[in-house]
C-alpha cells in the first residue's frame, strides 16, 4: 500500500492508522465444508485448480505435503486455471524444465498455517523454496489494500479454504521465482561500473555462489564512484595497479551470511561487525 503521506509519529496515531487500514480489508470468512479432506483432494476436485494440480502431481515431495494428513499443515496459494493460460512462455519453460517447475511451484506452497488474518499482521510468508544461493527462506511478500496482493502482483481472489492437512488460498496470477542476486544487480543501469568491477575482478561467481545462505549487498551507484577523487578513481579502474584495492573496496560492500532488510540497519544488535570474509 503506497503511502500519500509519512507515517505519523505518535504510536496512538500509529494504532489508529493500524485499525483502518484493517477494518478497510475485504472478510474472508473461513470455508470449512471440506476440512476433513487433504489440501491434494480439495484441489483435484475443483475445475480450477486442474493445472496447479496436474503440475504438482509430477513432483513426488510436493504431492505427498498435500497429500499427507500426518506431517503438518500447510498453505497453498493455487493460480486459478486462467493465470497460467496468460503465462505461454513460463508454461513451456515449466515443461521442459522439471527444476524450474519445482521451483515455481514451490514458491506457491507454505510450511506454516496462514490465515487471512495472518495476513493482517505478517506482511512476509516463507515458503518451501529454499534453492541453493539464495538469501534464506524465499518470501512471497504481502501487502494491504481492498484486499491482498502477493509480490505486488497476485491478488488474493478467494481464500481460508479449510483443509485437515492446511488451508489454500486462490491467486489470479502465477508467481515467478526471485532472480539471482548477480541478475538483479545487472538490470540496474546505474551500477553499470559496479557489474564491470565484479565480472573483472572475477567476483560474479561469488555473488552467485551456490551454497550461500543470506548475503546483502551494499551496491555503489556509478553516480557514488563518480563522486570519488578523478585520482582515485582512475586509480581503482586501473589494471595495473588498482584492482587488488577496487577487489577489497567491492568485497567490503557484500555482507555474506547476513540477510539484512532495511529496518533491520536502524537496530545497533542486527549490525554485523564484519563484513564478508573469506
Amino acid at each position: 500500500m503506497k503511502l500519500e503521506q509519512p507515517l505519523p509519529s505518535d504510536p496512538d496515531a500509529l494504532e489508529v492508522l493500524f485499525h483502518k487500514g484493517i477494518d478497510s480489508l475485504q472478510d474472508m470468512p473461513a470455508d470449512k465444508r471440506r476440512a476433513d479432506q487433504s489440501v491434494y483432494k480439495i484441489l483435484r476436485t475443483d475445475p480450477d485448480a486442474t493445472i496447479f494440480c496436474s503440475m504438482v502431481e509430477k513432483h513426488a515431495n510436493l504431492l505427498s505435503r498435500l497429500q499427507d494428513l500426518n506431517s503438518g499443515e500447510h498453505t497453498v496459494l493455487v493460480p486459478l486455471d486462467e493465470s497460467w493460460k496468460h503465462n505461454g512462455k513460463l508454461m513451456t519453460r515449466m515443461g521442459g524444465d522439471q527444476d524450474f517447475r519445482e521451483a515455481v511451484l514451490s514458491a506457491h506452497i507454505s510450511p506454516h498455517y496462514v490465515t487471512t488474518d495472518t495476513l493482517v499482521r505478517f506482511l512476509n510468508i516463507p515458503t518451501i523454496l529454499t534453492p541453493d544461493g539464495a538469501n534464506g527462506p524465499q518470501l512471497a511478500r504481502t501487502r494491504r489494500s481492498r484486499t491482498f496482493q502477493i509480490n505486488d502482483a497476485a491478488t488474493l481472489t478467494t481464500g481460508n479454504i479449510i483443509a485437515k492437512n492446511g488451508i489454500v488460498h486462490y491467486l489470479d496470477r502465477v508467481l515467478t521465482p526471485p532472480h539471482s542476486s548477480l541478475s538483479v544487480l545487472q538490470s540496474f543501469s546505474e551500477l553499470s561500473l559496479f557489474n564491470k568491477a565484479l565480472l573483472e575482478l572475477e567476483l560474479a561467481d561469488d555473488v552467485a555462489a551456490l551454497g550461500i545462505k543470506g548475503r546483502t549487498i551494499f551496491a555503489p551507484t556509478d553516480a557514488a564512484f563518480r563522486a570519488l577523487d578523478d585520482e582515485i578513481f582512475d586509480f581503482l579502474f586501473d589494471p595495473k595497479t588498482g584492482y587488488p584495492y577496487l577487489k577489497a573496496l567491492i568485497k567490503y560492500h557484500i555482507c555474506q551470511r547476513h540477510r539484512l532488510h532495511k529496518p533491520d540497519l536502524a537496530e545497533e544488535q542486527h549490525r554485523p561487525s564484519h563484513i564478508f570474509q573469506r
